[in-house]
Formats: structure tokens, C-alpha cells, sequence
């Protein structure tokens, strides 16, 4: 059996990053006898009823290593309703995957009178924080 845990973070306003990272389970007797481990990143939009696999291109960058697989989302803030996993494989037929993630987005607009949105304990946004 091999495991898969994940770390998420906002590495910007509008870019969140997702690491996969996995122990392989089966090693065999011989160095020769292990399996590589593959990735495969998938969304959900919300909207259809399929999750929908992911390839670097657009707002989606992924690297991989041996062990860990990182998937960049850029434009975050067009996915509000987004939830993405990862599907890690060992060899044909052996597979894990983990839990799906929704990024969660504190929004907060002005309208030209008035904050709406999520707001810092004072009340009052960071002129020099906003976009």
C-alpha cells in the first residue's frame, strides 16, 4: 500500500498551489522490481457531472517528481466553484487518490461607497494589499 498526503497554499491573489505527495508501496526485493509512481491531476467545474483531467497549459501548470507532483492554478479567482484531486498510480491496476480540494476565496469589493465582502478585523482593507 502506498500513501498520499497534500499541501495547499495561495502563492498569490490569483494563483493556488497543490503538492501531492506520495510513498510508493510496493519495492520488491530488488531495486529493479519497484514501480514509478504517476500522477494525474482532474477538476470539477460545478457545473458538469465529470471530473476533468488536467495537462500543463492555460492557467495550469504542473511539475512533477519522483515522489511529489505540484499543480499551479492560475486566474483562481475564475474557479470560485472548482474542486481538484490528485490520482496517484503504482504500477497497472494500483491507485490512490485523495481528497478533493476547494480553494477557499475571501472576496471583498468596493463599490465606491461601501466594502462588501469578507473584511480584516478592523474593518478597513489594506490600501496597499488590494488588487
Amino acid at each position: 500500500m502506498f500513501t498520499i498526503s497534500l499541501d495547499t497554499t495561495f502563492t498569490s491573489c490569483t494563483t493556488f498551489e497543490i503538492t501531492a505527495n506520495a510513498t510508493e508501496g510496493y519495492t520488491g526485493i530488488y531495486a529493479a522490481d519497484s514501480y514509478d509512481l504517476t500522477f494525474q491531476w482532474y477538476y470539477y467545474d460545478g457545473v458538469n457531472d465529470l471530473w476533468n483531467p488536467i495537462s500543463t497549459g492555460g492557467d495550469y501548470t504542473i511539475t512533477n517528481t519522483a515522489t511529489q507532483s505540484t499543480l499551479i492554478v492560475d486566474n483562481i479567482i475564475s474557479k470560485t466553484d472548482y474542486q481538484f484531486y490528485c490520482e496517484v498510480s503504482e504500477g497497472a491496476g494500483c491507485y490512490t487518490t485523495c481528497e478533493a480540494i476547494k480553494p477557499e476565496l475571501n472576496t471583498l469589493t468596493w463599490d465606491g461607497t461601501s466594502w462588501t465582502g469578507i473584511l480584516p478585523p478592523n474593518n478597513t482593507p489594506d490600501s496597499d494589499k488590494l488588487i
